[in-house]
């Protein structure tokens, strides 16, 4: 796109010129940070006395950064060189201790006249001037050298950031987070408000830089921003940006916080649903961004402190250390607005980012909260049409217009229409338009009608493996995808490998950067709807066999992250009796997963044709759960329906032992102190003769006797 002529065009090149120098002389002090360990320095500052001054057991380098579009005159160093005479006094006196050595840096080569004064030695003894090209030994060798430009001088720090040891992040993205910290120490901003980067704390430094990105999806391989996008810093603690699926959110987040000068972090709500969240949000939090050792970990993470509590304490911590990071907390919309609320309360100094569909709990987060959503606007037409010419497609200024009102500029439907382009229609975006549009007539949604063609092309075993990821909305690690593919379709590990490559090329997969892979939600419905057209037994496979990932996960993390996806897996692979086991235990309800739970029990207790036991161990589950929250009313008639299942004689004596306990808590909420005792002795006589068994029938008996008065129900008990 050609902008118009600015009003002011030596303006232009002025400001231009003015931030260029400031760009170069933030590279130049990452420059001397990355190369600290060679230079022996103990602290580097910015904008002090001057531009860099870095400390070492000798003394004191007094770096002063010039750049301009022509050779170097001496006045072009004139007030440099006073500056120099002021501070060689400030040591001579005493006042400042060590050796003081001055060095001017410049990007240009020096004029007849600076030249001749260094080759003639009319400068200071203590004084150097470092220019491109300049072949330098000793002290004056160890500093990074000068450059012609920003192109060469990102090129330098790049080649020395591939040195730092065990470095995670990309050796670019780690320059930028440095030139970004350096930019905001020049401004006095915390933590390094006094100007200065102490070189003991740089490996702490270099940690929080490198762990802080490590749960962010990666970034695409080309960024393109989109239209009027939101910046990750801002002065608004809390925020809301919202797209739906496909509209790249997670990508702008990834790489916002890439170029941010912020510690940030990334996570995924939707792996820990209800009351779990806060507390899994600290555990995630508290090392990577307080920095904090054992000591400090252990006070915020209180034994028997709630969620809520524990990131009270992350906050205190963070904001007594002077630290103000970003949270991204990504699927927020599938979140309670209450949890949300709670957490963003007793906080004041994390910020968080909180990315979410249109749709779930989102206008209620909005209204507690007090906050207008920020939306992704999609990709402007100039970079539609560049990203569709990158994928090898085709068309006039109209017809990228079409395929941007078609898409909504959305990163992913994009990239979708124009693979549906390439490989059906040469290239031709007209044509494709022209198809798609003869099916807006259908209750379909563009998008929807899109990643079903996507969704088509792919090969068989493709399509195969999106409808078996489909099945997960966490993460899988690359192991576990091998199981489950090979359990599901008999893919060996090579198969899936180029399988995965082929979907991520395509934007279909992501792989995060503790190597988890995902399939994109927006995906996930395409791949659903295959899923129920595929072989019954290879669907029952599939979900048998990510439920045991699920078990094995537990077994081996102890993590409850992967719970509320096993709770379902349950109930799809009709392992109910083993879902209501754990309906009794009380992690089941701390961890807010029931609601979804009890839908799909009621559903199975409704559903015509049900298996008589998993129809009966529904009922006991929602049975257990009326009494737990106390809807007594809904109780009888469930009894109802499970004395009609047991005198069907389908039914074993595991389901009489249960009916006749439950039937017995509720004939004590009635007040039925007959009903009470003959339900003992109708339990006591067909007991198995196992301790376990005893135990229980003992306890809900006890509970039984103390609800009908309480008094003297240990000597009931007695005679049992």
């Amino acid at each position: 796109m050609i902008s118009p002529s600015t009003l002011a065009p030596a303006q232009e090149i002025r400001i231009e010129a003015v931030h260029r120098g400031f760009l170069y002389q933030h590279l130049y002090s990452a420059a001397c940070l990355l190369n600290s360990g060679q230079t022996g320095a103990i602290s580097v500052a910015v904008e002090r006395d001057e531009d860099i001054e870095q400390v070492t057991p000798a003394g004191r380098t007094y770096i002063q950064v010039k750049t301009r579009g022509q050779a170097i005159m001496p006045s072009d160093i004139t007030s440099a060189l006073e500056r120099f005479d002021a501070l060689r006094q400030e040591h001579a006196q005493g006042r400042r201790s060590g050796r003081a050595t001055f060095v001017v840096v410049v990007n240009r080569a020096l004029g007849p006249t600076l030249a001749d004064q260094v080759r003639t030695g009319q400068l200071a003894g203590d004084v150097e001037i470092l220019w491109p090209g300049r072949v330098c030994t000793g002290i004056l060798g160890q500093l990074p050298p000068a450059w012609s430009g920003i192109e060469e001088a990102v090129s330098w720090c790049v080649d020395r950031a591939t040195t730092v040891p065990l470095a995670m992040l990309a050796p670019d993205s780690l320059v930028w987070k440095l030139a970004g910290r350096v930019q905001a120490a020049a401004a006095g901003e915390a933590p390094h408000a006094d100007h200065t980067f102490v070189i003991t704390d740089l490996p702490s430094l270099f940690d929080q830089i490198m762990i802080q990105l490590q749960d962010f999806p990666a970034p695409p391989e080309q960024y393109r921003p989109q239209e009027n996008e939101p910046q990750i810093d801002s002065s608004s603690r809390v925020r809301i940006v919202s797209g739906f699926s496909g509209a790249g959110k997670t990508a702008w987040a990834s790489q916002a916080a890439t170029f941010s000068s912020h510690n940030c972090a990334y996570f995924d709500c939707s792996e820990t649903p209800g009351e779990a969240l806060a507390l899994s949000l600290v555990r995630e939090l508290a090392a990577k961004l307080a920095g904090a050792g054992p000591d400090a970990v252990r006070k915020i993470l209180l034994p028997g402190a709630t969620g809520v509590e524990s990131l009270r304490q992350l906050d205190i911590y963070l904001k007594s250390e002077g630290l103000s990071p970003i949270v991204v907390l990504d699927n927020v919309h599938r979140v309670s607005a209450e949890i949300l609320k709670r957490m963003v309360d007793v906080t004041s100094a994390l910020k968080f980012v909180l990315l979410a569909q249109p749709l779930g709990t989102l206008p209620e987060i909005e209204a507690l909260l007090g906050l207008t959503r920020e939306p992704l606007n999609g990709w402007s037409v100039d970079d539609v049409a560049a990203a569709a010419v990158g994928w090898e497609c085709r068309g006039d200024a109209a017809t990228m217009g079409r395929l941007k009102t078609l898409t909504a500029g959305m990163p992913l439907f994009v990239r979708s229409a124009a693979t549906i382009a390439r490989e059906d229609y040469d290239g031709r975006i007209d044509q494709m338009c022209d198809a798609i549009d003869a099916l807006t007539n259908l209750t379909q949604t563009a998008q929807e009608v899109i990643l079903a063609k996507v969704f088509d092309a792919f090969p068989l075993a493709a399509r195969q493996t999106i409808a078996v990821l489909s099945l997960s909305d966490i993460g899988l690690l690359s192991a576990e995808v091998n199981k489950l593919l090979d359990a599901a379709l008999g893919m060996d590990e090579q198969a899936v490998a180029g399988v995965i490559r082929t979907l991520r090329a395509a934007g279909v997969v992501e792989v995060y950067s503790n190597k988890e892979i995902r399939l994109h939600d927006a995906i996930r419905v395409v791949g659903s709807q295959h899923l129920s057209g595929i072989p019954a037994e290879v669907a029952s496979r599939a979900r048998n066999a990510l439920k045991e990932l699920m078990v094995e996960s537990f077994e081996r993390d102890r993590t409850t992250a992967r719970f509320s996806q096993y709770t379902r897996l349950l109930l799809t692979t009709g392992d109910v009796k083993t879902l209501v086991e754990l309906i009794g235990e009380e992690m089941f309800h701390e961890m807010g997963v029931a609601a979804e739970i009890w839908h799909g029990l009621e559903g199975l207790v409704a559903k015509d044709g049900s298996d008589p036991e998993q129809q009966y161990w529904a009922l006991d589950g929602l049975v257990f759960s009326d009494m737990k929250l106390g809807y007594m009313d809904r109780v009888a008639p469930r009894l109802d329906a499970m004395e009609r299942l047991i005198d069907s004689g389908a039914l074993g004596e595991d389901e009489i032992q249960s009916f006749l306990m439950k039937r017995m808590l509720h004939l004590s909420h009635l007040g039925d102190e007959k009903g009470v005792q003959r339900a003992i002795r109708d339990l006591d006589s067909r007991l198995p003769d196992k301790p376990v068994h005893r135990r229980v029938f003992l306890y809900n008996a006890a509970a039984a006797l103390y609800g009908l008065g309480g008094v003297g129900a240990d000597r009931k008990l007695t005679h049992l």
